[in-house]
């Protein structure tokens, strides 16, 4: 299974050492290698939707659940989600399933792997709040897109935990 031209990521080298694994795995792992390019943060903090979205993370205050987990976990968590969701997942349905909406920032890709996110967190969610991370889904998948970038997808999934997490102090 190759990347074909309709993948954010195609035609870029890897750049991994050595002999690579053979067919899907190592297909997988450069597809890992390239979204972890810091050039593609950089160039994605440069965007001022990038930074609208993380102002959207404010609505997360609505919704705190309870008790904030650890950091350490909940960067764990966005980096794993993300790694899985998006430079994975994400990345071999837009090259499996091409094109989509509202100037394709709404692939069919992303609008898929958000349905099968928020039903991933039904599992350890109420159904109505493992719904609702459809949203914050389709907007990483949004900038995964735009800009491939992993750190990029991450650092916004911490920031929504975050402040999903977050208490707010009333006096």
């Amino acid at each position: 299974m190759r990347n074909s031209g309709n993948s954010p990521l195609a035609g870029q080298k890897a750049g991994l050492p050595g002999h690579a694994p053979p067919g899907l795995l190592r297909d997988l792992l450069r597809g890992l290698a390239r979204a972890c390019a810091w050039g593609r943060l950089r160039q994605a903090l440069r965007d001022r939707r990038t930074w609208a979205a993380f102002v959207l993370g404010g609505a997360g205050l609505f919704f705190s659940p309870g008790p904030m987990p650890p950091l350490w976990r909940l960067a764990c968590a966005a980096l794993a989600e993300e790694a899985t969701w998006r430079a994975l997942l994400q990345r071999e349905a837009e090259a499996r399933w091409p094109g989509g909406f509202g100037g394709a920032v709404l692939t069919r890709g992303n609008i898929l792997v958000s349905l099968l996110f928020a039903a991933a967190h039904a599992v350890t969610q109420p159904v109505l709040m493992a719904a609702l991370t459809f949203f914050p889904s389709l907007v990483l998948g949004a900038l995964w897109t735009r800009h491939g970038s992993l750190w990029l997808c991450a650092g916004l999934h911490f920031w929504y935990n975050l402040v999903f997490f977050a208490e707010v102090v009333s006096s």
